[in-house]
């Protein structure tokens, strides 16, 4: 029965006027490609090269990515990427742009080792028919025609406009692509399927070049490129393992713990600063990766600004000459304000077999000799002298940064010592002369209620006198008048009258008639702020002890004896 099936398409065949050859060659197709027989088939369909001045050199982008990274943890989340240029995309190439910046964040940060990003966005909307596709024939062979591979590159062109999209990228990812080799650029694939009738998408992977630095090939080194986040981690711990100790204490276990972390590593030294990896290194737990003093300086650094300090303490990263220790020459190391004195640290003098070994070069000060830009420190018989770089003058203080020995206040320093109740209102203190105010200051409060002790310093004052003024919202204008403050700074703190070592603010002027009476008992009383919350009162100084509710208890601090019947002129004192 076959064979005359056959024989009879044959015998109609030749009528048609059609070659048996043809015939045969129909029907083999026919055999092969179904109507409904999906074929699937991958294309590389571009490569990308950006242009080479569209990014820096991946040394300055790794160096700006190290730092952001490191100092969003200082200053609190901050946007991971710019957006202007991708905002200008929208539906298919926008929804592949964010799906792509995502990726990139992951291989920055140590998430993934493939740089060949799969595209997960919605593809639904790559899909075309014969017709659309302008084509006569989808599936020929098994395999998907020529013709409709082109029609298809066309296709997608039009949809997905890659060389836009990845411009965008590179514009708005910088950091995140510190890790890219721009000179080998990008590829760009995709996978297709289809049948007699229509044709899909069904894939896209978009891969990017790895630096030689960083990787090989599609593949980045997970060790280098996760060393970022893994030491902001480390450093972290640190702080947290000493939360509970004193200020002095914490810095002292800083000092000793980046001494066991690391050595000197007497191979680079001279090296220039601006290496990333100094700051790394310290916190890799890799005990093979060792610094010079920028490692040590800026680890110190990095320690001290995640920490809360009890008291005011600053610390600051200074560069110089150092002679007589390790690394001598070009040198770094840090300032600490502690105490209301400046304190040199100088963690890489302090390591094991340094000269300073172990404490001997930290929390220390001599007096300066050049107006503060050389500080000699004897050790034993050696000199181990330091000396300010030009740039550091005027740049954290009129001059140069001078370390304040036992006994000596800070060049120009006016400290002071003031309690009153936190509430939302700042503090401002001004020192006047001649009745002109000279320096102000403001201090910000927190809203946490309670009374509050505070610290404040004003710096690079000229030497003089002048009159103390401290005023809030809702307290008595305090003032210190003839105030003599000499040429090396006045610690207000240890003078022998309480009046002026220890100000304290008397709170409860409602009206601000600057007089604490029953007038401002009875404002506190009024129904518009009563037995309500901060937000819903009608004069936000009711809340006399910032405990964020108006009630009895701010009309008690209002009628203590130490503020009731009070008024400005009980709170003036002389010097």
């Amino acid at each position: 029965m076959k064979k005359l099936f056959l024989a009879l398409i044959l015998a109609l065949a030749l009528t048609a006027g059609l070659s048996a050859t043809a015939l045969a060659e129909e029907l083999d197709t026919m055999s092969r490609d179904p109507p409904d027989e999906m074929v699937e088939a991958d294309l590389i369909w571009e490569e990308f090269l950006p242009d080479p001045d569209c990014l820096p050199d991946n040394e300055e982008i790794f160096a700006a990515y190290v730092q952001r990274e490191f100092e969003r943890e200082l200053y609190g989340e901050v946007s991971t990427f710019g957006t202007a240029a991708g905002n200008r995309l929208s539906g298919l190439e926008k929804a592949v742009y964010d799906d792509l910046k995502v990726q990139l964040t992951q291989v920055a940060d140590g998430g993934s080792s493939s740089t060949a990003l799969a595209v997960t966005a919605d593809l639904s909307s790559l899909t075309w028919t014969k017709e659309q596709l302008g084509v006569s024939t989808i599936v020929s062979g098994g395999s998907l025609t020529s013709e409709a591979q082109a029609a298809v590159a066309e296709k997608f062109s039009q949809a997905l406009d890659t060389k836009a999209l990845l411009s965008c990228l590179l514009a708005d990812c910088p950091y995140e692509l510190y890790w890219f080799d721009k000179t080998a650029g990008i590829q760009t694939g995709y996978s297709m399927s289809g049948n007699s009738t229509k044709i899909s998408i069904t894939g896209v992977t978009v891969s990017f070049s790895v630096a030689s630095a960083y990787g090989s090939g599609y593949t980045a080194d997970i060790a280098k490129t996760g060393a970022t986040k893994s030491a902001i981690v480390n450093a972290k711990a640190i702080v947290t393992a000493n939360a509970g100790k004193t200020d002095r204490e914490k810095l002292d276990a800083y000092r000793s713990k980046i001494c066991e972390l690391v050595s000197y590593n007497h191979s680079t030294a001279g090296a220039a600063y601006g290496d990333p990896w100094q700051l790394i290194y310290v916190f890799d737990g890799n005990n093979s990766t060792n610094v010079v003093c920028e490692g040590y300086a800026k680890a110190f650094q990095y320690l001290c600004d995640l920490s809360d300090f009890e008291g005011d303490v600053t610390c600051y990263t200074v560069s110089g000459q150092m002679t007589g220790g390790t690394g001598s020459g070009g040198h770094m190391w840090n300032v600490v304000r502690l105490e209301g004195r400046n304190l040199l640290v100088d963690v890489t003098n302090c390591d094991t077999g340094a000269i300073g070994a172990p404490d001997k070069l930290f929390l220390t000060a001599v007096a300066g000799t050049d107006s503060g830009r050389t500080h000699t420190f004897p050790i034993n018989s050696t000199n181990v002298v330091f000396t300010y770089d030009e740039s550091q003058k005027d740049l954290f203080c009129n001059g140069y940064l001078a370390l304040t020995p036992t006994g000596v206040s800070s060049p120009g320093a006016v400290q002071l010592r003031f309690t009153a109740y936190d509430t939302d209102t700042p503090a401002l203190l001004k020192l006047y002369q001649g009745g002109v105010v000279k320096y102000s200051k403001a201090c910000s409060a927190t809203g946490s209620g309670g009374l509050a002790a505070n610290v404040v310093q004003f710096t690079d004052v000229a030497a003089g006198t002048y009159d103390l003024v401290i005023s809030k919202s809702g307290c008595l204008n305090y003032t210190v008048q003839n105030v003599v403050v000499p040429a090396e700074g006045l610690d207000l703190t240890s003078h022998s009258n309480p009046a002026v070592s220890d100000i304290q603010l008397l709170c409860g002027d409602v009206n601000g008639d600057g007089k604490i009476n029953e007038s401002d008992v009875s404002v506190i009383r009024y129904s518009s702020n009563i037995n309500k919350q901060i937000a819903e009162v009608a004069n936000q100084l009711t809340d006399v002890n910032g405990d964020g509710k108006v009630n009895e208890s701010d009309v008690s601090v209002v009628r203590y004896s130490t503020h009731i019947n009070k008024s400005d002129t009980n709170c003036f004192y002389y010097f």
